[in-house]
């Protein structure tokens, strides 16, 4: 695990190293141009233009499962580090202020959105596989809803056998009381999302524990047999809403980045219309 982990520090040490080289260079490549009689604006319009176009080809990578031009990981590194000198080229660009016409402010909006979204979509998709992988399982976020309808099935088969064979009603009332709605489908989203299901977890399981005070030696198979179907149900509950928010982040994400580029493009083709430069 020391070796991984320690590869991963060295390349992200070599990637800042890179994204700071580059940033010097294009603050000094400004400050040049600043003195001369060429458009600063024109110059940090094309190389924020560019790294736009960088950052969401990255987007086409992930379609194409068979690419010749480098792996899925070091597309989304490049992806990542191109966003972040993508910022700096936008501060530069536009000095930092707030831009007058609607088009500037529509395009202003928009990058600070996609940039906003970039590192939350940056972040989840750091802790979001970890937490998966802690999850247990591994299961299509696709064929959530189905294992959910099946689990269902074995609950209610498990405590109407229960009830049949030791003709007691114990796990059948506690399973219409607690259990009943919450197999409906997936639940709890929020908790799970936050990395909060664990409450809800302990809460249920204890129950059922403690109904193993009051169940017969006849019934403690289905109540563990019960237990256990709980358990795999939170399991999905937390797949499938932590797939979820990845999911939605690109129906975010990848729009306001396609908004992105055609705003530049409409900004692109007024400033050479109407000032003869960025």
């Amino acid at each position: 695990m020391a070796q991984p982990l320690n590869s991963y520090r060295e390349r992200a040490q070599r990637n800042l190293l890179r994204l700071a080289a580059a940033g010097a260079v294009l603050a000094l490549w400004y400050a040049v141009i600043e003195s001369t009689p060429f458009s600063v604006a024109f110059f940090t319009g094309w190389i924020l233009l560019c790294a736009v176009v960088l950052t969401a080809l990255y987007n086409v990578r992930k379609r194409i499962s068979v690419w010749p031009a480098g792996s899925a990981a070091a597309w989304l590194q490049l992806h990542a580090y191109t966003g972040a000198f993508a910022v700096f080229a936008f501060l530069l660009h536009t000095g930092a202020a707030l831009p007058n016409g609607w088009l500037e402010s529509a395009l202003w909006a928009i990058f600070v959105l996609v940039a906003f979204s970039g590192i939350i979509g940056l972040y989840w998709s750091r802790v979001m596989p970890q937490r998966l992988a802690r999850n247990g399982i591994e299961v299509l976020f696709e064929r959530i809803p189905a294992f959910i309808y099946a689990l269902r099935e074995e609950v209610e088969q498990c405590v109407t056998e229960s009830a049949r064979v030791t003709g007691s009603s114990l796990l059948g009332d506690h399973y219409r009381e607690e259990l009943a709605d919450w197999f409906n489908g997936p639940a709890e989203m929020w908790s799970h999302f936050r990395g909060a299901g664990h409450k809800s977890r302990v809460r249920r399981l204890n129950k059922i524990d403690a109904l193993a005070r009051y169940a017969s030696a006849a019934e403690r198979p289905y109540q563990e047999q019960l237990r256990e179907l709980t358990e795999r149900k939170m399991q999905l509950d937390e797949h499938y809403a932590l797939q979820l928010a990845l999911k939605l982040w690109l129906f975010i994400h990848v729009p306001l980045t396609t908004t992105l580029l055609l705003l530049a493009v409409a900004h692109l083709v007024t400033a050479y219309a109407f000032s003869g430069g960025i």
